[in-house]
């Protein structure tokens, strides 16, 4: 909260990151220089002991520090005239790679962002030191170069999969940027692949998707399996912590960039030789895949530092010897709509309970889709599916079991979605999005912190009232919960997963 004194150590754990979430919360004056920075700067990162940390730039320049001059602290979210260049830049850098295929203009996603695209091509260029169509054409290249290379998807189809306007406009760019026409890559990918010119007949797209290791695919999928969805998803946990045996699948259902929806299937699996997932995916979902590996980047936590985090959590040790975990993830979400009516569902009822109604959810009110994996057999409700039984919702509800409460929370939340209010802009601040989250009935504080963790991504989320933090830190009382907490921020949903992981194995 913005009069809550600095934790000292969670500023210190920030900046090693350089995450841009922080930037502007805070300011490191460093004693070894005299200079102060922000937490995203990209100098050497200070020892510890050399480092004070201040609320504001004003309080830092009353000590005696001077800004430096490569972040630029005047720049910082909150304080520049120009409207937080660096944040604005993050949030263009993740919007252009949340769904690089449908953007069709600078133009548009500046108006998306609510600024001119002069100032965000100025705010991305400071940060990037290339413009955002650079950017962009970049991604576009490199998921190209791989479907090439994995796929035997047609250069027309990967074309318009990546967003080219054009095979000719795609031609030219790939030329351009790796010397070579596309057609020459693929003819290279098949003679490896085969020993000859010849390509296998494969209509699925194959994407392999790296992390940082370690990665504990065991524990995520086992967090995931009893929480899977009937006929929206399948999960098998491997037999072995480090067996490749284990997949995810689920069924979708996007958007393409004309408004039309499109569905199909995905399986995720791992490649733990390359510290890798390896996602597949069906052929129908080849115009969304932009969205597609951006969603399951998200589900499977593949951006997390873990080294670096299980470092700060190092005195978790004090709860339980086996604690950190290096290399736990927090399970994100695919869909958000999905996900927080599954949260809401779960509410003081078991796990095995609360999935046995989403999937009465799915079955009678999501759309029916053919996939060759078992158990796959239809894409979960949208908020508009769910909204447009009217004046129907609460029966059409009640009859599958679900509470009149629930009812309210779900329909309230369908709204917040719809309209984009809420859960829908992972750049929103998350403090007001939970604030919001809050507001709607039904929704309590647990509530809003698990869906901050898995949907917002929001790596201090952290829902003390949890049954199992309460287990597992006992007998402290909520106050002292929370207080003892302090000291994992800001990776405290990361801890939250550490804690849940101990109170299963009791």
């Amino acid at each position: 909260m913005p009069d809550a004194p600095l934790d000292p150590d969670a500023c210190y754990a920030a900046i090693s990151t350089r995450d841009a979430r922080f930037d502007g919360r805070f300011f490191v004056g460093v004693s070894s220089t005299g200079i102060y920075c922000r937490p995203t700067c990209h100098s050497k990162l200070p020892k510890r002991e050399n480092c004070t940390f201040f609320r504001t730039a004003a309080e830092a320049e009353a000590a005696g520090y001077r800004p430096c001059l490569q972040c630029r602290p005047e720049t910082a979210p909150g304080y520049s005239p120009a409207d937080a260049m660096t944040s604005l830049a993050q949030r263009t850098a993740r919007a252009i790679e949340d769904d690089y295929a449908s953007i069709t203009s600078l133009e548009d996603l500046s108006t998306r962002l609510g600024y001119t695209s002069r100032h965000v091509r100025r705010a991305f260029e400071q940060e990037f030191h290339v413009s955002p169509r650079q950017y962009l054409e970049t991604c576009r290249l490199l998921l190209a170069k791989n479907l090439l290379t994995e796929t035997t998807l047609p250069v027309s189809e990967v074309a318009l999969a990546c967003g080219f306007k054009s095979v000719r406009r795609f031609n030219d760019a790939f030329v351009e940027r790796y010397r070579m026409p596309p057609t020459k890559l693929r003819k290279n990918a098949c003679c490896k692949r085969n020993g000859s010119n010849k390509a296998q007949v494969d209509a699925t797209i194959r994407v392999t998707l790296g992390y940082r290791p370690p990665y504990a695919w065991d524990r995520i999928l086992a967090f995931l399996a009893p929480r899977a969805i009937p006929g929206v998803e399948v999960v098998k946990p491997p037999t072995a912590p480090d067996a490749r045996d284990g997949l995810y699948a689920r069924t979708a259902r996007l958007l393409a960039r004309d408004g039309s929806p499109v569905t199909g299937w995905v399986r995720v699996t791992h490649h733990p030789r390359r510290d890798a997932l390896v996602l597949e995916a069906s052929d129908s979902l080849a115009l969304v895949l932009p969205q597609v590996i951006t969603r399951i980047k998200d589900l499977f936590d593949l951006r997390c530092e873990p080294v670096a985090i299980a470092q700060h959590l190092s005195g978790m040790s004090a709860v339980s010897p086996q604690l950190p975990i290096v290399g736990l993830r927090v399970p994100g979400c695919f869909d958000p709509f999905e996900m927080a009516t599954r949260a809401v569902l779960g509410q003081q009822i078991s796990v095995k309970a609360a999935t046995t109604l989403a999937g009465r959810l799915a079955t009678n009110f999501g759309t029916p889709l053919q996939t060759p994996i078992e158990g796959l057999t239809c894409t979960f409700p949208t908020a508009e599916d769910l909204l447009a039984l009217g004046n129907g919702f609460g029966d059409a509800l009640g009859q599958l079991g679900v509470t009149r409460q629930r009812q309210r929370t779900i329909h309230a939340l369908a709204e917040g979605i719809s309209s984009g209010a809420i859960l829908t802009d992972s750049n929103a601040e998350p403090d007001e999005q939970i604030a919001s989250l809050v507001e709607l009935p039904g929704i309590g504080d647990w509530t809003a912190n698990y869906l901050a963790m898995r949907i917002l991504r929001y790596t201090d989320a952290f829902p003390a009232s949890d049954l199992g933090v309460r287990k597992v830190l006992a007998p402290r009382t909520p106050r002292e919960i929370k207080e003892f907490a302090q000291n994992w921020s800001p990776w405290r949903a990361y801890a939250t997963l550490n804690l849940w992981n101990v109170e299963e194995a009791t």
